[in-house]
């Protein structure tokens, strides 16, 4: 656990170091066109590559697209989808239960909420997680969201919670700030993604 502490807080401190540099021509730039060839390095800027994965809950099966870059992890029990950068910095995961095995939408989100604030590491109260109603192109749900800090270092965590036509569902999406930042669309397409089928 330390050995991943330590890289991940490299890696924020060289992200937050590192600075874009500019070719040196000679020619001196009015402030005016270098804004115009940043504003284009900007829009040819290239969107992360989606790809499609499927997974099931108790039978039902399910597709989500998620970046190119990340990788499966090994499953834990009661997680039916788990994926996320080498370091566990950023991950999606995802689980749910059959509508014929809980009473309504309202009291899974009960179980999982009681889930978060149990757990040691996410040292976080139910008045501290944000909530607000959530609709992906398919279905309809909630969304809370919470920043944790294991080991010192910040994290947010969002929970999508979902009711597909058999199951009541979490995403479950984590990363550091700056990945929510860099890449909210990429997220808001990750989770119009999500389809039984």
């Amino acid at each position: 656990m330390k050995k991943w502490v330590m890289i991940l807080v490299a890696l924020v401190v060289l992200g937050g170091c590192t600075l874009g540099t500019e070719e040196k021509s000679g020619k001196t730039k009015s402030s005016e066109s270098s804004k115009k060839v940043s504003e284009s390095k900007k829009a040819v800027k290239k969107a992360p590559e989606l790809v499609e994965n499927s997974f099931d809950i108790d039978g039902t099966a399910y597709k989500i697209k998620i970046l190119k870059k990340w990788e499966e992890h090994p499953q834990e029990e009661g997680i039916s989808f788990s994926v996320g950068n080498a370091m566990g910095s950023e991950a999606v995961l995802s689980y749910g239960l059959k509508k014929t095995d809980i009473e309504s939408l309202e009291v899974f989100k009960e179980v999982v909420t009681d889930q978060i604030v149990s757990t040691a590491e996410f040292d976080v109260n139910e008045d501290e997680i944000e909530k607000s109603p959530y609709q992906t192109t398919h279905y309809t749900g909630d969304l809370y969201v919470f920043t944790a800090k294991p080991d010192g270092i910040k994290v947010e965590v969002r929970y999508y919670f979902l009711e597909t036509e058999t199951d009541y569902v979490v995403v479950n999406v984590l990363g550091l700030p700056s990945f929510f930042q860099k890449n909210d669309e990429t997220v808001t397409e990750i989770l119009n993604s999500f389809i039984a089928g």
